[in-house]
């Protein structure tokens, strides 16, 4: 008799995408894939802290941009809950500074697709399996980033909210009351968005004007 095979277990999958047809796309996919096993599949951040750390996935296939908050921040706190699970950005957006942000020992558990580059389903459930023994990033995310580009993937989502409507022509007083925060903290928030930007708060070269242009120069060309 020969010796029995021992089957292989199938990587378990989690997904986090709120568009229906491409969130069904994406389950057909690893449903179709010998390999692949789904155990979770949700539209938003909410939904997916309370599901996926039950289900244990080994790999979460997600999109940057959901309804109910940031798909990274998710990402990076799931990892906190599940020590093991590999992290798939899989996104329309190109973001070069999403993995340029996680410290060397992170990134080796994240990978990055771009939805337009996926060539077929088949495609997309071998990348999630080779995503479940290391890193893969598509070329277009590879490119080095810019010195600004680095400089504002620093900044705090409150920071660039704050700096949108600096740009827009409001007080700091305005601001601090849209974004219910205090005027202390806002003009913490501002002096650290300066620091992270780089710019000089003397006279000859006005720190609010500087990190206003910054941020709005950058969000044009995006």
């Amino acid at each position: 008799m020969g010796t029995p095979q021992i089957a292989t277990p199938a990587i378990r999958v989690a997904v986090v995408e709120d568009i229906p047809l491409f969130r069904q796309m994406i389950i057909q996919s690893i449903e179709g894939h010998p390999a692949l096993e789904l155990v979770a599949a949700t539209a938003g951040v909410s939904e997916a802290r309370t599901v996926i750390p039950p289900a244990a996935p080994d790999v979460l296939l997600l999109d940057l941009h959901l309804p109910d908050g940031s798909g990274f921040k998710l990402g990076l706190e799931l990892r906190g809950r599940l020590p093991q699970l590999r992290v798939i950005v899989l996104s329309e957006h190109v973001r070069p500074q999403v993995l340029h942000s996680l410290a060397t020992e992170e990134k080796e558990h994240w990978s990055y697709l771009i939805k337009a580059n996926v060539a077929s389903p088949r495609a997309l459930g071998d990348a999630v399996l080779a995503a479940s023994q290391h890193s893969i990033v598509d070329p277009e995310v590879r490119r080095p980033l810019d010195p600004v580009e680095t400089r504002l993937a620093l900044l705090t989502d409150m920071q660039r909210q704050i700096l949108e409507l600096v740009a827009a022509g409001h007080s700091n007083a305005s601001i601090a009351q849209q974004l219910h925060v205090s005027v202390k903290t806002l003009e913490r928030n501002l002096s650290q968005a300066y620091t992270r930007l780089e710019v000089l708060g003397d006279a000859s070269a006005n720190a609010r004007v500087q990190a206003a242009a910054i941020f709005l120069g950058h969000k044009r060309n995006t």
